[in-house]
């Protein structure tokens, strides 16, 4: 009886033993399948990772290249402020105007005459007129030492006789003689006599 008790639990043993046996191949072939679908899923995630970095560096990079503007900008500088034509009877009037008065070049129309109209005036008509002037300039302007304005100066060339800037040229003449502005209006020469450029613009400031 005693024998008998002993093989059972020996069998009992043997069998326990192999079952383990049987859990740790199972744990280990399942860890085999296992871990190259582990590596495969942490392959993807890294590809994925790097691809959410190329798309942020890509937008990052697109947004330092955007710009504030529709287009981009692109200019140079010129060389003179007056062409060649200009400088030589800018020099005209420096000699003229000596020390008593003060020549500037390039005026804004609208930084010697505005519309005479209430702003806020609805109807008034003040953008409209305003628009006309704000866009255009005069080749000279000539003041006192004060900076009071005593009249502007255009220097005509060929390019003045164009149907388009002959009708410019009216509606300045016009707005100048409507503000009261002396406006003088001298064609360009070949030799300016600086006695009849300034008889030319007293006999146009004394008119009024």
């Amino acid at each position: 009886m005693e024998g008998l008790l002993i093989a059972i639990f020996l069998v009992i043993a043997i069998l326990i033993g192999k079952l383990n046996d049987k859990q740790d191949k199972s744990r280990k072939t399942y860890k085999k399948r296992r871990s190259p679908r582990t590596h495969k899923h942490k392959k993807n995630i890294t590809q994925l990772n790097n691809t959410k970095n190329q798309k942020n560096n890509y937008q990052e990079k697109a947004k330092d290249k955007k710009s504030d503007y529709k287009t981009e900008l692109k200019y140079r500088s010129l060389p003179n402020l007056f062409t060649p034509t200009e400088q030589k009877f800018l020099s005209v009037l420096e000699s003229i105007a000596g020390d008593q008065l003060k020549v500037f070049g390039k005026v804004r129309i609208s930084d010697i005459i505005t519309p005479d109209v209430d702003q806020y005036e609805k109807g008034s008509g003040w953008h409209w007129l305003f628009s006309q002037i704000s866009q255009k300039h005069v080749d000279f302007v000539i003041t006192d030492n004060n900076l009071k304005l005593i009249c502007a100066v255009e220097l005509n060339d060929p390019s003045h006789q164009r149907q388009d800037r002959r009708k410019r040229d009216k509606f300045v003449a016009d707005a100048f003689k409507n503000a009261n502005v002396p406006l003088v209006m001298i064609n360009t020469q070949h030799k300016y006599l600086e006695q009849h450029i300034a008889e030319t613009i007293a006999q146009t400031v004394v008119k009024g």
